[in-house]
């Protein structure tokens, strides 16, 4: 789901097919990573309100870092 996402995010730009995927593999290990400190710590705190505050403070970010990787290719 996530990779599709940050390849919907890539849609009329031109990052290197490397950048996408190390994006997609970056945000996917950071919500793994939060979901087990979440489960670790009891899961107190109510998942939708951690998804919701998350999408607000990350909005427009993947297609920014998309358009620094198209923008900073390596030649």
């Amino acid at each position: 789901v996530l990779d599709r996402y940050v390849r919907d995010q890539a849609a009329g730009l031109t990052p290197d097919d490397k950048d996408v995927r190390l994006v997609s593999m970056f945000y996917r290990k950071a919500l793994i990573g939060m979901m087990m400190d979440w489960m670790a710590h009891g899961m107190k705190d109510d998942p939708e309100q951690i998804i919701r505050r998350l999408g607000q403070l990350l909005d427009g970010n993947i297609r920014r870092i998309l358009l620094a990787a198209e923008k900073n290719k390596i030649v």
